[in-house]
């Protein structure tokens, strides 16, 4: 576990809050904050939050005259954690109900999968390599579904998981015109690196929970043609489902960051851009224009003016949002380590890209590029990976134009 408590706890007392509330010309924004008396409400108690997330930095910050001490690394740090106290929200969309039974319950969900092939294994195995479906019928909390395209998945999570317990991809429309709950993807992964199973769960909840795009996740048992296979997370796939569930339109492009992309600048022509992206929607009229303007303008826009014009195309808040809660994490699989694990959505009713989290089951510093223990404690902010993101993308030179 990455996250240390300094034994500097500072939890606001009553008055304190009252006092932080009263100044609001001290401060940049008047933060309500609940106290523990609040719990009757049902939510999410910020005071405590507050103190959790101020405590995982252990760095100085002095709140207005009042001087309020509390220990950090740095005061943009600081605004960062609290910008996800001050805009959480649950989650839910109004644009769609879609997934929200399936993502809602709080039970834990049991997917059985059948074959009429007793080689099913030997087949599966074998339609992994050259990426395609393996059809199988699938029940779903006694909901069954027929004709489904079955799919070992993943990179790492495939090859370095020993055994048979591999991650897998259901796609219900591939055969046929059916979903399961408004869902046509369900992902089924199997815990790679993480014998907790909590890694990726607590992420993607803490990204739901405070607005910032994501796929939902929950924990189902699974089985093959009666066999107890294990115990997985369901994710939610990243598709045009998602799109319409949280920005309500789905028919701009939608790219997913991989396997490099770290935003740099190749030139105006797309091919140099083809084998480090993925282009998921409107694939026949394959127009990589808005992607690559993007890019242009992070890469070459003078640092003076890079703020307002990336904001322009980019939703800037989501972005610093994202990269923030990476940090938070420590999930550095992610773009600002590794250079990809995310997608990036034009969406058409706005005219910005909404930036998508994808792919935290490393959190938590399971995925460390080659830091040690010490060095991922004190992980700043603006941490990013010169090798493989964009300079002018740095999270430190976003939030600093924000503030």
């Amino acid at each position: 576990m990455v996250f240390v408590f300094s034994p500097h706890t500072f939890i606001p007392t009553p008055s304190t809050i009252q006092t932080l509330n009263k100044s609001k010309k001290q401060t940049t924004t008047n933060y309500k904050l609940r106290t523990k008396k609040d719990d009757k409400h049902n939510t999410l108690n910020p005071v405590y939050l507050f103190d959790v997330i101020l405590n995982l930095y252990s760095c100085k910050v002095i709140i207005s005259k009042h001087r309020y001490t509390v220990y950090m690394k740095s005061i943009i740090k600081a605004i960062l954690c609290i910008v996800f106290i001050a805009t959480g929200l649950r989650g839910q969309s109004p644009f769609s109900t879609d997934g929200d039974s399936t993502f809602g319950s709080s039970s834990i969900h049991t997917v059985q999968i059948f074959f009429t092939d007793q080689a099913f294994w030997d087949s599966l195995t074998a339609y992994h390599a050259i990426d395609q479906c393996y059809m199988g019928a699938v029940t779903i909390d006694g909901t069954a579904l027929d004709s489904v395209c079955v799919q070992l998945k993943g990179n790492s999570s495939y090859n370095s998981m020993p055994g048979i317990k591999k991650s897998i991809k259901l796609s219900f429309d591939e055969y046929k015109n059916q979903k399961y709950d408004g869902l046509k993807t369900l992902n089924l992964n199997n815990g790679f690196k993480d014998p907790t199973l909590m890694r990726e769960k607590l992420m993607c909840d803490f990204l739901n929970d405070h607005g910032i795009p994501a796929p939902r996740c929950t924990y189902t048992h699974v089985y093959i043609n009666g066999t107890y296979w294990g115990f997985y997370t369901m994710v939610e796939q990243v598709n045009k489902t998602l799109l319409t569930h949280r920005f309500g339109n789905n028919d701009g492009n939608l790219f997913k960051g991989d396997p490099h992309g770290d935003l740099k600048w190749l030139g105006s022509v797309p091919a140099p851009y083809y084998g480090n992206y993925e282009l998921k929607t409107n694939t026949t009229v394959n127009d990589w224009s808005d992607l690559i303007n993007l890019i242009d303008n992070i890469n070459n826009t003078p640092q003076l003016q890079f703020y307002d014009t990336l904001n322009f195309y980019l939703q800037t808040d989501l972005a610093i949002k994202a990269w923030a809660a990476n940090m938070i994490f420590v999930n550095l699989d992610s773009y600002n380590g590794s250079g990809h694990n995310y997608y990036i959505y034009h969406d058409t009713i706005t005219g910005r890209f909404n930036w998508i989290a994808w792919d935290v089951n490393e959190a938590f510093g399971n995925f460390n590029m080659g830091m040690n223990i010490t060095q991922i404690e004190s992980l700043p902010v603006s941490y990013r990976s010169e090798e493989h993101t964009s300079e002018l993308q740095s999270p430190y030179v976003i939030s600093y134009a924000v503030f």
